[in-house]
């Protein structure tokens, strides 16, 4: 994984947030995000046909797979 500091993502005013919303803020594809998502390594929900990440599964996601320079 990619040395980056990273903002978490439970400062937003969403609960849930886009596959698309968390591959840009990770500066990553959406195609990767699903990989994550279809590995279990990334908690998600389906909701229709869109696939959705609560907040705070996307920040213990990050500070497990992400680390500060």
């Amino acid at each position: 994984m990619a040395k980056r500091i990273i903002r978490t993502l439970t400062t937003l005013d969403t609960a849930y947030i886009s596959v698309p919303e968390f591959a840009a803020h990770l500066s990553v594809g959406r195609t990767l995000v699903m990989k994550w998502i279809k590995a279990g390594s990334l908690p998600a929900v389906k909701i229709g046909s869109v696939w959705r990440i609560k907040a705070e599964s996307a920040d213990a996601f990050i500070q497990a797979n992400y680390f500060q320079a």
